[in-house]
């Protein structure tokens, strides 16, 4: 008797075990609806944390499945003995069950999301990326569906007034994290970042172009702008990463031909989009706007973000790079 009950502690030590893995798993469900900072690591964390909670399920009802079998098939056991044993695994069936209406719908939920989340995500980058703009990670998921939303409508201009807004009130932030996570090119940002509030543009937006196309070199050793078999050559980065997960979804624009990089022969006689090699090559005189230079801002912070943690491939000193 005193092994069955040592046998049914532990079922039931198991039991709340999986409870306690399934709880994290739900809040990192929520932190990723609401804001795409964690999202990438989270997605990893959830498909490996729900590995460990459906073994220790599995093993828990196959234990329950089979102790009873054998004991309602030996004949010999007296119904009162089955009856205690019942009555001590009776709160592990009865967590079974909560267990199987609680986890379910939310499981169902779970991978619903997963699987349109980075379909949602990649459509509203490109539209962003067309007209001009990166995507800031901090951004949560309701504001950049809206952005989506009004770029597609018939009023554009809100959305750009509510981007260039949005990058106004989010500069100094931008620039101290730039700083941090790239101490070594502080003395070159910090006075394009200068230049911009100073309202001159023209000397801002080259700057953050280059540091932008420098730094994607730097974690990834792909230009920015050049391309490869008439696409960017950074898509080989993109590559690595399944297709349906977030983290490709956010890596994104870096596999797609938006207007800042245009070629010549894919800008046209009416192209009005600010162009990296017209702005550096000195084909464009009149790309010297605020507007111009929260875009140029918005991609070298978007590169900074998705590409900042890489690790180097060569190991080398930061600052001996430049």
């Amino acid at each position: 008797m005193g092994t069955l009950d040592s046998y049914f502690k532990e079922l039931l030590s198991t039991t709340q075990s999986i409870r306690k893995q399934f709880a994290p798993l739900m809040g990192m469900h929520e932190t990723t609806m609401d804001s795409m900072l964690s999202i990438i690591e989270a997605q990893d964390k959830l498909h490996e944390s729900l590995k460990p909670f459906i073994k220790s399920q599995e093993k828990l009802f196959a234990d329950q499945e089979k102790i009873y079998a054998q004991f309602v098939a030996n004949i010999t056991i007296p119904s009162s003995f089955i009856q205690h044993i019942a009555e001590i695994s009776q709160p592990a069936f009865e967590y079974r069950n909560l267990l199987e209406d609680l986890v379910s719908p939310h499981i169902d939920d779970i991978v619903k999301s997963f699987y349109v989340l980075p379909h949602k995500i990649r459509n509203a980058l490109t539209v962003l990326g067309n007209n001009g703009w990166s995507y800031d990670l901090k951004m949560d998921n309701a504001h950049l569906w809206k952005l989506e939303k009004a770029f597609n409508s018939e009023n554009p201009d809100d959305a750009e007034n509510t981007l260039i807004e949005y990058y106004r009130e989010r500069l100094p932030e931008i620039e101290s994290s730039i700083h941090a996570i790239f101490p070594h090119r502080e003395p070159i940002i910090k006075k394009a970042f200068i230049a911009h509030s100073r309202g001159d543009y023209e000397l801002s937006i080259p700057v953050f172009l280059a540091q932008a196309d420098g730094v994607c070199h730097e974690r990834i050793k792909f230009q920015l702008y050049s391309k490869e078999n008439d696409k960017p050559a950074t898509a080989r980065h993109v590559e690595k990463i399944g297709a349906d997960t977030i983290q490709s979804a956010i890596l994104s624009p870096l596999a797609n031909r938006f207007p800042i990089s245009a070629t010549s022969k894919e800008r046209g006689e009416k192209f009005k989009e600010l162009n990296r090699h017209q702005v550096i090559h000195g084909e464009s005189v009149d790309y010297g706007t605020e507007i111009n230079s929260l875009k140029t801002i918005s991609l070298l912070n978007y590169i900074v973000q998705v590409l900042g943690k890489e690790e180097m491939d060569d190991g080398s000193n930061h600052s001996e790079l430049n």
